[in-house]
């Protein structure tokens, strides 16, 4: 018998297809998104091989990723746009699993309705859409951990062996677009324990299990090897409760509310910074106040709601101690393959604040999804939620350069070099050794970084401003004989 289409759950698929749709713009490339572009961006798949074993830095730790996008490049370009479109894809597959659920699995009509809670907050989400305007693997490792974890739970409530499947390869898939995602085993095998289901594993055959565990062993040889013995990736700074804080400041929506980014990382007193914007942030502070007070007060807590955020909490506060440990980064992108787990909890949640008669919990429920909402239609359209625009300061170089002037660029060469500025006058970075007169091209955020050189290069070279925006300044210094 032919199965009917769900109008309504096609209706929504449709809408939040079309918010995803418009999300990828052509804006500038940012240095993460170049350094992959320049990665994949090679002619032959041997010399894509070869990037592997020379190149330094965490984009050898996401292989599938860089040979999925070496392959979408061929097909459609290494443009801004056409870079991140690539999102679409993976965002499909989540929103697809999403409606077969809703459409054709067998659930109640409340996890059902709760399915779609969960959709729509997923997309409509702000710091889901700036990483749907992102060149990178971070919306492919979201889309494949959202899959592994509802697939798993349809799984176990029906014991349907094609989810199993699904659930297996989905998470391998994951593991192999970025290592990151092999924390989230630790979710995943709380999840099972919690509902005790260990049978239902066993029955459907060591056989494929067996398989996922070998290519999962394979993966992870592979990743220690590039973080240990090469020296490669990740070991780049070691994580504070700063980073716990701005990770958590993404995930809870303040990413279109409050300062962005740059702002945050330059500010010398963050403190002051945050207060400025309190008045955009502090209507979510006090929903999300009501939600856990609601929740956690409660004698008889919901299952899913109990497992899901204590699996959220496992995953992260692991996570942490390792980035601890190796000095890995730790920022909300590092995260994202944790955040469905986050969202299934806030989609449970907001279903039941909707069937509860106090009016307290409807102000809380209208308030959250407005302020959420207009979170992310900031980072839709305000532009001081864009990112840095690299595209502009290469053409001001170009117009601003005198005859045989050296531009020294402080930020990775990989920038310059897409953009096309990419002749021998263009030095990387500083420290300046060299007498010459020339341009400095200052990256703003990099100041966090790399204050000591920039310091020094201020105090020796008394260089002139000619051009700046929020993002860049660019100077011009004449030769003083650095040492």
């Amino acid at each position: 018998m032919k199965k009917k289409v769900d109008i309504t759950a096609l209706l929504l698929l449709i809408i939040l297809s079309i918010i995803c749709f418009i999300s990828v713009t052509s804006w500038s490339l940012w240095v993460d998104e170049a350094i992959t572009a320049e990665m994949y961006s090679v002619d032959g798949f041997s010399e894509l091989i070869s990037q592997f074993q020379t190149r330094l830095g965490s984009e050898v730790q996401m292989p599938g990723w860089i040979v999925f996008m070496w392959g979408w490049c061929k097909l459609f370009g290494n443009s801004e746009y056409a870079l991140r479109a690539s999102n679409w894809l993976f965002i499909g597959l989540f929103l697809l699993y999403g409606y077969r659920l809703i459409a054709y699995g067998k659930i109640t009509i409340k996890e059902r309705i709760i399915i779609q809670i969960i959709l729509c907050i997923s997309i409509c989400n702000p710091f889901i859409l700036y990483n749907m305007n992102e060149a990178r693997c971070n919306i492919s490792i979201f889309s494949f951990s959202f899959i592994t974890i509802l697939s798993l739970w349809y799984f176990l409530k029906t014991e349907n062996r094609k989810d199993w499947y699904i659930c297996l390869i989905s998470f391998i898939l994951g593991y192999f677009f970025n290592m990151l995602v092999g924390f989230l085993i630790f979710s995943l095998l709380f999840i099972i324990w919690k509902k005790n289901e260990w049978r239902k594993i066993s029955k459907q055959g060591i056989k494929s299990f067996f398989i996922i565990i070998v290519l999962f062993i394979v993966l992870t040889l592979y990743y220690l090897i590039t973080i240990f013995l090469a020296d490669k990736g990740g070991q780049i700074e070691r994580p504070g409760i700063g980073n716990i804080g701005y990770s958590l400041y993404e995930f809870i929506g303040f990413g279109g509310l409050g300062p962005n980014k740059n702002m945050i990382r330059e500010s010398d007193d963050k403190k002051v910074l945050l207060l400025q914007y309190i008045i955009y942030m502090f209507p979510l502070i006090i929903c999300y106040s009501i939600i856990f007070v609601s929740v956690f007060r409660k004698k008889k807590k919901e299952w899913i709601l109990n497992v899901f955020f204590i699996s959220f909490l496992l995953c992260f506060v692991i996570f942490y101690v390792v980035a601890c440990v190796i000095q890995f980064r730790f920022w909300g992108r590092h995260l994202i393959f944790i955040y469905p787990l986050w969202l299934i909890f806030m989609g449970y949640t907001l279903y039941l604040f909707s069937l509860n008669r106090n009016m307290l919990y409807k102000i809380v429920l209208v308030v959250y999804i407005f302020f959420i909402f207009s979170s992310s239609y900031r980072i839709l359209f305000n532009n001081n939620y864009k990112k840095e625009n690299i595209k502009d300061i290469v053409q001001q170089c170009k117009k601003l350069r005198l005859p045989g002037e050296i531009i020294y660029w402080s930020e990775a060469e990989d920038t310059s070099l897409y953009y096309n500025l990419n002749d021998t006058l263009v030095k990387n970075g500083l420290p300046i050794i060299s007498t010459d007169s020339g341009m400095l091209v200052w990256f703003k955020r990099l100041k966090w970084l790399q204050e000591d050189k920039y310091q020094d290069f201020i105090h020796l070279y008394l260089p002139v401003t000619i051009y700046e925006n929020k993002d860049f300044v660019i100077y011009r210094f004449k030769g003083a004989g650095h040492k």
